[in-house]
């Protein structure tokens, strides 16, 4: 790890007297029972600061702001994983699956580690989801998936699509004045159809 100048721990002191908390964290940063790795180039050139908090850089008069000059305040979301989401069936509304996302083995919670924004999630086809870094996680990321009709929606489109056939028992007769009423015989598809489920009119049939 890399020797902090004394202008650097002049620093860290001002700040400690200002925040505890910087004191607990840097307690464990500074642990002799641990070493860490992180960049100590961004307090380079601190010399001769006061005790004036608007005389520190931005942001590092906060936890945050210190892990962040420090090269530890966030993790990029570029290797999270999204887990496949399965096809959503189409109700013509917004389709909003929650994705479970994990990033080096750890599962991470929706509107605390990241949120989510949808594209494209009314209509049948594909749809994008959006996760995009909260809190100590920044950058986003994205994945796809299909919006699909459903089987019973497919059916009934099936059945409105049948083709009716209607065949006479005969249809030619000898004139005698008479009205003429041939039997009518209707199927759908291989299905014959009940009388009960259609009406016959004649015209022209005298």
């Amino acid at each position: 790890m890399k020797r902090l100048d004394t202008g650097c721990w002049g620093f860290i002191t001002r700040m400690l007297r200002r925040n505890m908390l910087l004191l607990m964290l840097l307690m464990v940063i500074f642990a002799g029972s641990r070493t860490y790795a992180f960049d100590l180039s961004a307090l380079s050139g601190l010399a001769g600061l006061t005790d004036d908090a608007s005389s520190l850089p931005a942001g590092a008069d906060s936890i945050a702001g210190l892990l962040s000059l420090l090269g530890m305040g966030s993790t990029s979301m570029k290797d999270a994983q999204i887990s496949p989401i399965a096809d959503q069936k189409y109700t013509g509304k917004a389709i909003t699956p929650s994705p479970v996302v994990k990033l080096n083995g750890k599962r991470l919670k929706k509107n605390t580690d990241f949120t989510v924004k949808y594209t494209n999630n009314t209509k049948v086809g594909t749809a994008r989801v959006t996760i995009t870094g909260k809190g100590s996680y920044t950058g986003s990321k994205s994945a796809t998936f299909k919006i699909v009709r459903s089987k019973s929606s497919s059916s009934g489109q099936s059945a409105k699509k049948k083709t009716f056939t209607v065949k006479l028992t005969q249809t030619s007769f000898p004139y005698n004045g008479k009205t003429r009423r041939p039997s009518v015989k209707v199927t759908a598809g291989s299905k014959s159809v009940p009388s009960s489920g259609y009406t016959v009119t004649y015209k022209n049939n005298k």
